[in-house]
């Protein structure tokens, strides 16, 4: 999941008094299940806003006035990630479901462009998806595993064919769409976690978006990925900076408290769906390397402590976790400029940045080339 930051922010704000037209927005929830709680949660992304309702005459009811659509997430819990996530829009929204399986609600939209645009792109995201990782790769390892050459060239082939496909997609959805919020918000939600395009594709994406949609929060929330890209705010060469936080149990810990190993500084929040996909890599590493040196040292971007300990327990981090429980405000994430998560850096024994955003194989073969030479 990706934010921006405070210079954004304000960036923002400026924009928005400059052009103060609202639009009003009605949300009304219905349970379908047995299962009745005393509040529903809003989550707004633009400005984290968190609202709240409670359970009145059968229903559940949020309205308010808005400056541009935005991603959102209705939830019986203050857990957005266990709700029903769309694109907060004019109009009415009705949403009806059983709380228990709350994210597979039914969901109706008096304007539903914005909305049909974000989840067609993600089910043309997805089905790439899953033919990528669900057959052609595991086809692939097992020709590499039986050192089948033909079969090898194969599947290679298919899958640059199928990414050029998808590339052409996403650039057609694009052009076709260029004024619409849900292209803005479905490119920055969808495609930036994953960091799916290289940078000279993300800027042909944005100069494709009409001025409404640069100037957008999500058109911006491109082009800072943009800048950042190019000029990074955790370069390779640099000093770490030493920070102290608190880990689960309260106890104070210092990052130069690890002198004399290599330590991937990992931001994540347990309410981060691919940071949490990320962590059995993380795992693998840990226990394969901490004998020779390697310390992970976890900072959640988290306000909810349980909800922290329990992503910690689920997931089996046996590495340093650590928290100010400030989320965005996290006073290490705004030196670092962290605006999206997960993002890592590997510090080697001086305390000097040797490599950022490891993730997948790129972390196991960077940390091979170190304690394997």
């Amino acid at each position: 999941m990706k934010k921006l930051t405070f210079i954004l922010l304000f960036a923002l704000l400026t924009i928005f008094s400059c052009n103060p037209k609202q639009s009003e927005y009605i949300i009304t929830i219905r349970s379908s299940g047995i299962k009745i709680v005393d509040k529903m949660y809003l989550f707004k992304e633009i400005g984290f806003v968190i609202d709240s309702a409670e359970y009145n005459n059968g229903k559940y009811s949020f309205s308010g006035l808005f400056i541009e659509p935005q991603l959102c997430a209705v939830s019986p819990t203050k857990n957005p990630s266990s709700g029903k996530v769309f694109i907060l829009d004019k109009g009415k929204t009705t949403i009806s479901g059983d709380l228990e399986k709350f994210s597979e609600a039914n969901i109706s939209f008096d304007y539903k462009n914005n909305n049909d645009l974000f989840q067609n792109f993600q089910n043309q995201f997805s089905d790439y998806e899953n033919q990528l990782f669900n057959r052609i790769i595991p086809e692939l390892e097992k020709a590499k595993e039986n050192n089948d050459t033909v079969k090898i060239k194969t599947f290679t082939d298919e899958i640059k064919l199928l990414a050029k496909d998808q590339r052409i997609k996403i650039f057609s959805f694009v052009k076709n769409n260029y004024n619409s919020a849900g292209t803005a918000i479905s490119i920055s939600e969808v495609l930036l976690p994953r960091e799916y395009l290289n940078i000279d594709e993300f800027v042909k994406v944005y100069k494709m978006y009409s001025e409404n949609n640069k100037k957008s929060f999500y058109g911006l929330k491109l082009k800072e990925y943009i800048e950042n890209q190019i000029s990074p705010p955790m370069k390779v060469g640099e000093q770490v900076i030493d920070f102290t936080m608190k880990n689960v149990e309260g106890k104070t810990v210092s990052i130069s408290d690890f002198q004399n190993k290599y330590i991937l500084i990992d931001f994540w929040a347990s309410w981060c769906a691919p940071c949490r996909a990320e962590n059995p890599n993380l795992k693998r590493a840990y226990d394969k390397y901490k004998k020779s040196g390697f310390e992970i040292v976890g900072i959640s971007l988290d306000t909810d402590k349980k909800a922290w300990e329990r992503a910690i327990e689920k997931d089996k981090l046996n590495w340093i976790n650590l928290s100010d429980l400030k989320g965005w405000k996290s006073e290490i994430a705004i030196k670092y400029k962290i605006k999206s998560i997960p993002s890592n850096m590997l510090v080697d024994k001086t305390g000097q940045i040797i490599a950022v955003e490891l993730r997948g194989n790129d972390l196991q073969n960077k940390l091979e080339q170190i304690f394997e030479k």
